[in-house]
């Protein structure tokens, strides 16, 4: 298991690039950020992620499964979480906890075969059955949306999870910065759910992804939220939809995250 520095990273980069990068910044023009294009930076997250300064990323999916136990132990139990509830327990939360593991487990070990056994446990039914007419019947489809993560680092002591939709929609409670949020691609049939006004659990982990090997890549520290919706009719939590939040608004296009 690594334990990656932003700083050294940065470094290692820089050095590696040398001659290349001083080139590129002579001869490539540099974006020009007008008051027409202002970035509104959200200050308080920014001041957050900036406290980290080591990210954990799995070497073997062994250790990934074990982050991913880690990660899902923090998040629920975070401070104040069943405030909204009065107190009250989550409804099935062993296997919310496990639904929180699989997807996690899976974002640093990307396995199609994998997904789709979960989604068939999940619904009931025969995973690829359940997958045809989506996007994700098509399993390079799907690894393109889940390699991206495959590198990712992730701080455990600093994930939380809410049961406030709105504080992981840009908009709404977050103020400035940068957000994609992808729904479910008509596996699941969340989104009726949530408008029937089903409890939501949203999971926020911090996560640095490694820079490409380009002169203008960019380490990429972000915030990456999966959000999971209660189903009542079958006793169990479902997938809904994820979100990528960079607070600085200045990372450029954000990498959407899978469902």
């Amino acid at each position: 298991m690594k334990v990656n520095h932003k700083c050294s990273i940065l470094l290692g980069v820089i050095f590696a690039l040398g001659g290349v990068f001083f080139l590129a910044t002579k001869f490539v023009p540099k974006s020009d950020h007008s008051d027409r294009e202002a970035v509104y930076k959200n200050t308080v997250a920014i001041a957050e992620l900036d406290m980290i300064d080591s990210f954990i990323e799995p070497s073997t999916p062994e250790e990934g499964n074990q982050v991913a136990e880690q990660l899902a132990d923090r998040a629920l139990s975070t401070p104040g979480l069943l405030q909204s509830t009065d107190g009250r327990s989550l409804p099935n939360e062993q296997q919310l906890r496990q639904l929180v593991i699989d997807r996690v487990s899976l974002m640093f070990n990307p396995d199609y075969d994998v997904y789709v056994t979960q989604v068939g446990e999940l619904l009931g039914r025969d995973g690829h059955e359940a997958l045809q007419g989506t996007m994700f019947e098509d399993s390079k489809l799907w690894l393109v949306f889940a390699d991206t993560y495959d590198y990712a680092g992730v701080a455990i002591e600093t994930t939380r999870a809410t049961l406030d939709l709105g504080s992981v929609t840009l908009g709404e409670d977050l103020w400035g910065g940068r957000q994609t949020t992808f729904g479910d691609p008509g596996v699941y049939g969340s989104n009726r759910l949530v408008e029937q006004g089903s409890t939501v659990f949203n999971i926020g982990i911090p996560v640095m992804l490694p820079p490409d090997n380009t002169p203008t890549s960019k380490i990429k520290v972000l915030y990456a939220t999966l959000s999971f919706v209660w189903d009542p009719s079958r006793n169990k939590w479902i997938p809904y939809r994820t979100a990528v939040y960079d607070p600085t608004g200045t990372l450029g296009a954000l990498p959407v995250l899978w469902m």
